[in-house]
């Protein structure tokens, strides 16, 4: 009894090990197939890479690039003026191709191109040295593209009462285009133009420059206020002596002349005058420039003494409002290009003459309209008289 029992206890135990000899058997083989099955699939993806490698090569190998395209003939195709459609085609697509090329062969030569010119400013300026007035003129050439300017001329013309004179060759001009002129006159008006003329530079290539061509002239520029004088004489009262009574001449009035030391105008403090009196800038002497010569009745006359003649000068009420002051310098535009010699713009619209604005209409038929403001104290008394400082109109004269 007791041998069977040891006989089935060693049975058991060998048992248990093959068991765990399987057991470990069987964990080996679970380990050792992941990296075989890797192991054919390395093998299997460089199989294929080196089979596409050798695909791309005899790809490569096998390669012949297409021919050109004819572009002669595509330019011809795309350019080819098609025939009249039968219906109407919107000129912005594409089916409709222009009717006209022109080709060139070499250098496209460009015709030869020659435009006005144009004053550009006028400033009023005044010489200390020649105690005088004068202009300076800046202008400016128009485009000139192969073309050779032979002459830049600035013409002058002079307004005159009725009309303007016809234009005057004042300077031949050479860059810069700027011209001082000195031969002008106070209490005048005149007006600018620039000409010049050219010829084709290489008429060989780009063709002769048309006749029309060859000689162009700027707008004019008309100045709009005229020459400063060197002083003006307001007078209020002149009466030249009594010989009855043996009374002196006698003047009121107000002195304005140019200062050269200062550069502005000047107004004599001084407002009664007799024959003697002088003003203006003092000369070596220590006097005025200026001296009142003769008195009479509503007129002066006046000397002077910095001027190489001693030239005298007859003055009355109507000289009272000559300018003295430089004017302000003319930027040279359409406006003062279009504007004859001796036209200036007509002044703004003044306030008085403003339209009145209309009383606002009552929104419907059954709304009366709003009755007109009531006048109370001294204003009402003077309704019906109107007011002689709004009704008078202003009026300007342009010379």
């Amino acid at each position: 009894m007791a041998a069977d029992t040891a006989n089935t206890n060693n049975l058991a135990l060998h048992l248990d090990k093959i068991s765990y000899a399987a057991a470990g058997v069987l964990g080996l083989v679970v380990v050792l197939i992941p990296w075989i099955a890797s192991g054919e699939l390395r093998d299997k993806q460089r199989e294929l890479e080196d089979g596409q490698s050798a695909a791309i090569i005899r790809q490569r190998e096998d390669y012949t690039p297409p021919a050109p395209p004819d572009l002669v003939q595509t330019i011809q195709s795309q350019w080819t003026v098609n025939p009249a459609p039968e219906k109407w085609v919107s000129p912005w697509t594409t089916d409709v191709r222009p009717a006209i090329l022109r080709l060139w062969e070499g250098d496209v030569a460009l015709p030869p191109a020659h435009e006005p010119g144009k004053i550009v400013k006028i400033a009023y300026q005044r010489d200390p040295k020649k105690r005088q007035v004068f202009l300076r003129v800046e202008a400016a050439r128009g485009k000139a593209e192969r073309v050779t300017l032979t002459e830049t001329k600035l013409l002058r013309r002079e307004a005159k009462d009725g009309g303007a004179a016809e234009f005057q060759a004042a300077a031949d001009l050479s860059d810069p285009l700027v011209y001082e002129d000195f031969d002008v006159e106070v209490g005048k008006l005149y007006a600018y133009r620039l000409d010049t003329e050219a010829e084709a530079a290489e008429p060989e290539k780009g063709g002769a420059l048309p006749a029309k061509d060859k000689h162009k002239s700027s707008e004019p520029c008309a100045l709009k206020d005229s020459i400063p004088y060197e002083y003006a004489f307001e007078i209020l009262n002149a009466v030249g002596a009594d010989p009855q009574t043996a009374a002196p001449p006698r003047l009121t009035g107000t002195a304005r002349y140019w200062d050269y030391a200062t550069g502005k105008t000047v107004r004599s403090p001084k407002s009664s005058w007799a024959e003697g009196d002088d003003f203006g800038p003092k000369l070596e002497d220590g006097k005025g420039r200026y001296l009142i010569r003769l008195i009479e009745n509503n007129q002066i006359e006046v000397q002077d003494r910095a001027s190489t003649d001693l030239r005298r000068e007859p003055l009355s009420s109507k000289d009272n409002r000559r300018p003295v002051d430089l004017p302000a310098d003319l930027v040279c535009g359409a406006e003062a290009a279009g504007a004859g010699a001796g036209e200036g713009a007509a002044p703004p619209p003044s306030s008085e003459h403003k339209p009145k604005a209309k009383p606002k209409a009552p929104k419907n038929e059954d709304d009366p309209a709003p009755p007109p403001p009531k006048k109370t104290g001294a204003g009402a008394k003077d309704k019906a008289k109107p007011s002689k400082a709004k009704d008078k109109k202003k009026t300007t004269t342009v010379k």
